[in-house]
Parts: structure tokens; C-alpha cells; sequence
């Protein structure tokens, strides 16, 4: 998980039974994720480009960008899909989330994602709306994202409300 924070959802994956690595580039928000003690678990304080280039990702069915992407400048992102595309694995799925909201500039809209990361070789393999209650309290893992790598397959599910936090979705493969 690229961008894990303190880990809240990396959280709710290892308790789904998947092993994960989180990496983020603040120290103090990697020292509150290890302390959550969770099993099947490894986390590492780096830019998330340094962590992708000077690491061996073929081990990894999924790789997620949970509301990671647009933090970063233009060149770190371009430089991060560079390193990605070389160093996934051929059957490897990219997940990217991303808040709906095309008109703020801080955001991507789904064209812009599409563009950016078709210009880096990416295909699209899926994409959803999913909708979410307030994050701590659902467990996304079976409600939101059901995934089951194994299977090759990521489906996401849920309706839109005013009231919760809607998201964009994207699956994306070399």
C-alpha cells in the first residue's frame, strides 16, 4: 500500500487475511501504524518512488494508491508511474482511488487519471463509484472492496449518498 498513513486501512486488509507492506513518507505517521501491532505486516518510511524503485514488486498481486496520487508534484508522479510500470509484475493490478470532485484542481477528474496514466502505459481493467460511511467505521474489506487477489478479480460496490464519501475506483494493469 503506497501512502498507508498510520495504516488504517492497511488495517482492515491484514484483518481480511492479506499480508501487506505500507510505506509512506512520514516517519511519524509509519511509527503509528507499527504500533498497531498487525500481524502479516511490514512498514517502511520512504517516498513511496524510492520504496518502488529500490524494491523487488513482483511479489505483489496489488499494489494500492488509497488517496496517495495527488499529493505528489507532477514530476514525482511521473517519476513513481515510471518505476511502477517496469517493476510490477506482468499480472499485477494497480488500485487507485481518488474523491469525486472533477472541478477542484487538487483532484484528478476521471479523464485526467485515464490520460496520465495511459501516458505511462497503464490500461484500465475496472472502475466503480463506491461510497463510504465515515472510514473507521466499516469494514471496507468485505463491504466497500471485497478483494480477493487470488482470484486476479477486485470488485467494489456501493451506492452513492450525500452524506458519505464517495470515491472513484480505478483498477489499472500493464
Amino acid at each position: 500500500e503506497l501512502g498507508c498513513a498510520e495504516g488504517n486501512f492497511t488495517g482492515k486488509l491484514t484483518a481480511g487475511g492479506f499480508a501487506v507492506d505500507g510505506v509512506d513518507i512520514s516517519q511519524k505517521a509509519i511509527g503509528r501504524a507499527k504500533n498497531l501491532h498487525l500481524d502479516k505486516t511490514s512498514f517502511y518510511a520512504a517516498p513511496v518512488t524510492d520504496f518502488v524503485k529500490n524494491n523487488d514488486l513482483k511479489k505483489y498481486g496489488l499494489i494500492l494508491m488509497m488517496e496517495t496520487l495527488y499529493y505528489m508534484n507532477d514530476g514525482d508522479k511521473d517519476a513513481l508511474m515510471q518505476a511502477l510500470f517496469q517493476k510490477m509484475g506482468e499480472r499485477a493490478f494497480l488500485a487507485v482511488s481518488l474523491p469525486i470532485d472533477s472541478h477542484d484542481p487538487f483532484f484528478f477528474s476521471r479523464e485526467h487519471l485515464l490520460g496520465f496514466m495511459e501516458k505511462h502505459g497503464f490500461v484500465i481493467a475496472g472502475s466503480w463509484v463506491v461510497s463510504i460511511k465515515g472510514f473507521a467505521n466499516i469494514p471496507m474489506y468485505k463491504n466497500i472492496i471485497p478483494m480477493a487477489v487470488r482470484g486476479k478479480y477486485l470488485a467494489a460496490v456501493g451506492k452513492i449518498s450525500k452524506r458519505n464519501i464517495n470515491q472513484n475506483l480505478f483498477v489499472f494493469k500493464k
